[in-house]
């Protein structure tokens, strides 16, 4: 999996993922992730193929640190998360612009 940082706004991350997310590259994003100072981290997940269960644990603890927002998901990644009930702590947006917008907004 490959992993890409932006820092477009004072407090925001954008990290985008593409590929397939499995337990090899947990190790890898949680390393990142500790090195990111924002506020609010997004996670783009237009260029993804598959996730395992390690990357819900991943963004389970992320909430802990950090409000954490998702666009792009999948049809299949947006079951799963409903059938957790993290669609209730994990905001998902159709589009980065979308989330851009609820950002501008001071949310």
């Amino acid at each position: 999996m490959d992993f890409s940082i932006k820092k477009e706004v004072t407090n925001v991350t954008f990290l985008s993922l593409s590929g397939d997310f499995n337990i090899c590259d947990y190790k890898v994003l949680k390393n990142l992730l500790q090195d990111i100072t924002t506020e609010i981290i997004v996670f783009d997940f237009s260029k993804v193929n598959y996730v395992n269960s390690s990357m819900f644990d991943i963004l389970i603890k992320c909430t802990k640190q950090y409000k954490v927002h998702l666009c792009n998901v999948s049809n299949q990644f947006l079951e799963i998360a409903e059938l957790l009930g993290l669609n209730h702590i994990l905001p998902l947006y159709h589009s980065k612009e979308q989330i851009e917008a609820i950002l501008a907004q001071g949310v």
